[in-house]
């Protein structure tokens, strides 16, 4: 009598080790896997902070089993670091990796663990040490959005994506839901609509003037739209405004953890930012956003709305300015915007 032979479970794991806006943009890999690949386990690598957006107790993006939190400034610095990261892989027994962007650090640990199946984007020359599957995609040449970028790695094991926009994800906290909703309640905005304006970014591209921002604010204080303001560990501090315009503000520091930012931006009606992490999530819990852009012109190609605005087909408003002028966008006019969002909460120009 042949003998049975156990077919070994398909363990996938994504590696992404950037930040917030970076992987909301792999979630549409994730949520692909889970649909072509019903029955592998997938696993996600990312940074501690950024975990609660894939993985939560009970609640998990396109059903993650498990995150790997890969802690450069800390757990993982050094030779001693790397030699942790390695284990922790390791210990998993992958099958497949797939690697949304290089970096070595990490790259080499995944080659080091012996992962049989290894993906990821060929752009410098050891990606073709750390990666069996490489593709080759140039993304400086911004031939596409990031989200597509990514989708397209899956073609390495056999998948065609089917690319379809707002495919994204966020993982929700129930927790965090209850203490938004308090915090709203005691702000007076609990069951009112009102606008999240995160003028905060950690400057991965131009941003709006503070001034632009203040007329807005102003603006609509004026309509009497509710506004609260938000901002991150990092972010321009927007109660040293001279003349703060606002009267709500969520300081991320003090509520330490981004289940809460994730909570808000869901409790809220629009969301208006620039090129930033909240912007992203926004756009996976399906809100109305208005947000601005650098020009497609040398040198901010790459930090374009063609690679990294929202990931919509509609629901967005994205404004793209004229120029950059001592890392400003130069060109989206306040008033304009102020119209926008007018015109979205419901009211006239």
């Amino acid at each position: 009598m042949a003998l049975k032979t156990e077919t070994k479970q398909e363990r996938i794991l994504i590696v992404r080790p950037d930040r917030i806006g970076d992987v909301v943009l792999s979630t549409p890999v994730i949520l692909e896997l889970s649909k072509q690949r019903p029955n592998a386990e997938l696993w996600a690598l990312v940074r501690p902070e950024i975990k609660p957006i894939l993985f939560q107790p009970g609640s998990s993006v396109g059903g993650l089993m498990g995150v790997i939190e890969y802690d450069p400034e800390e757990r993982h610095r050094g030779v001693l670091g790397w030699l942790r990261l390695l284990n922790a892989i390791r210990e998993q027994d992958f099958s497949t990796a797939i690697v949304l962007r290089n970096k070595a650090f990490v790259s080499s640990a995944v080659y080091a663990a012996g992962i049989p199946v290894r993906v990821g984007p060929i752009s410098h020359p050891d990606s073709r040490i750390w990666f069996n599957r490489g593709v080759r995609q140039h993304r400086s040449k911004v031939r596409t959005h990031e989200a597509q970028y990514n989708l397209e790695l899956l073609r390495a094991i056999g998948i065609e994506p089917s690319f379809q926009k707002g495919n994204l994800g966020v993982a929700s906290d129930l927790v965090a839901m209850n203490r938004i909703s308090k915090w709203l309640e005691k702000i007076g905005v609990s069951e009112k609509p009102f606008v999240l304006l995160h003028p905060g970014m950690r400057g991965s591209a131009p941003n709006w003037a503070r001034e632009n921002y203040e007329y807005v604010v102003r603006g609509l204080k004026k309509e009497g739209i509710l506004c609260v303001l938000s901002q991150g560990p990092g972010d321009v501090d927007v109660t040293s405004w001279e003349e703060p315009p606002h009267s709500h503000v969520y300081h991320g520091e003090e509520w330490k953890g981004l289940s809460n930012l994730v909570a808000l931006i869901d409790r809220s009606a629009l969301v208006v930012a620039p090129s930033t992490g909240p912007l992203h999530i926004a756009t996976a819990l399906r809100k109305k956003t208005v947000s601005f852009f650098p020009p497609r012109v040398s040198p901010y190609e790459v930090m374009s709305a063609d690679r990294w605005g929202p990931w919509v087909t509609q629901g967005s408003d994205v404004f793209v300015a004229k120029s950059v002028e001592k890392n400003l966008l130069v060109g989206v006019n306040p008033e304009d915007i102020l119209a926008r969002v007018k015109s979205l909460m419901g009211r006239s120009r």
